[in-house]
């Protein structure tokens, strides 16, 4: 029973990997069906699979403001961190926060504790929002923020000036984010949106080129590559236009 939990946890996560690619080869081999000589006792309910990769990538766009991409660095804080409220843990919270070495990356520690990826992510991501854990990202020493202040929660009100349709407010706090952190993708991108909406199309399409050179982006973020292609192919349609008019 338990290999059988193992093999599906296996082919459900490789499912979950291949349904957020937005783009990638495959090979057609013309031939016979292969005929396994014993038959998998693992089956699966298509839509119940298909659904839970949908929450997935959902929760991947809400997670990936702060798990950015599965390279970063889980430590915990250092001696100077002023001790809040006593810890109220679940039991995987506890063990990946035993797990947590200030070596081992997010795919090192779902490796390590036999976990998807996914599931290690989220599981940080709350231990991060916390305050229990800080995240390191090797490949993006740059610039210290101010002490105490969040990255990821200036995100929040970009959002809401977004979804408002505030594009000057929005872009402001993104620009102030991309100060300190200049390869955040969610940060890249939507920026790209605000500078197009304010007419600024030449900077949008910069914004977006920018975004697709980052990497690399969490599975949430991936999902916007086809929206970005999109927009980007409006913006260029409206300046070609705009630039005929004017000649």
């Amino acid at each position: 029973r338990e290999l059988d939990r193992q093999l599906k946890a296996q082919v459900e996560e490789a499912v979950f990997e291949l349904l957020g690619w937005t783009e990638g080869y495959f090979r057609f081999e013309e031939g016979t069906p292969y005929q396994s000589a014993v038959e998998s006792p693992v089956r699966f309910p298509t839509e119940a699979l298909l659904m839970e990769a949908a929450r997935r990538l959902d929760e991947w766009s809400r997670i990936g403001s702060k798990v950015s991409h599965l390279g970063l660095v889980p430590r915990l804080p250092g001696p100077d961190h002023q001790a809040g409220e006593p810890l109220d843990l679940v039991p995987f919270e506890w063990e990946v926060l035993a797990a947590v070495d200030g070596q081992r990356d997010l795919h090192a520690l779902a490796d390590a504790l036999g976990r998807s990826e996914f599931e290690v992510a989220r599981t940080v991501y709350g231990l991060s929002n916390a305050g229990v854990v800080e995240l390191d990202d090797p490949g993006r020493p740059g610039e210290e923020p101010e002490a105490g202040r969040d990255l990821a929660a200036l995100l929040v009100p970009a959002r809401e000036a977004l979804a408002q349709g505030e594009y000057e407010i929005a872009g402001g706090a993104l620009e102030e984010l991309l100060r300190y952190d200049p390869l955040m993708p969610e940060a890249r991108r939507m920026l790209g949106v605000c500078l197009a909406a304010q007419g600024r199309f030449k900077e949008a399409l910069e914004s977006w080129a920018a975004w697709r050179r980052l990497g690399p982006r969490s599975p949430g973020e991936e999902v916007e590559q086809g929206s970005v292609e999109r927009m980007g192919r409006a913006v260029e349609t409206l300046v070609k236009e705009l630039d005929r008019y004017r000649d």
